[in-house]
């Protein structure tokens, strides 16, 4: 016994699961995305941290080996707390950075 029309029946069973499929998995890279975007928000909020006169900004991190002005882009991919420190005592273990020191001279 030969029936055409289940054959089309499988074919369109087997077509709305790979849609249904497709959709989720579409779902799922909508949502990941949504976090990283999240978290990229989250690390540049926390460089918000002003300085006094006569002091600068660094990361906390212990990778950086740099020191910052206010609202430097290279202070603000810091993923760590950011505090203030004197300059004079940031000299003496970190170097200037090349963004907000061109020319690589701290403030004296």
């Amino acid at each position: 016994m030969n029936l055409p029309y289940l054959k089309n029946t499988h074919r369109l069973l087997l077509i709305a699961l790979v849609m249904i499929f497709c959709a989720a998995l579409t779902d799922e890279a909508q949502a990941q995305s949504k976090k990283k975007f999240k978290k990229k928000a989250k690390a540049k909020t926390t460089a918000v941290t002003t300085a006094k006169p006569g002091q600068v900004l660094i990361c906390t991190s212990k990778t950086t080996k740099t020191y910052h002005k206010k609202k430097c882009t290279g202070l603000a991919r810091c993923k760590a707390k950011t505090s203030s420190v004197a300059l004079a005592m940031a000299r003496k273990t970190r170097k200037p950075c090349k963004i907000c020191y061109p020319k690589g001279k701290g403030k004296k």
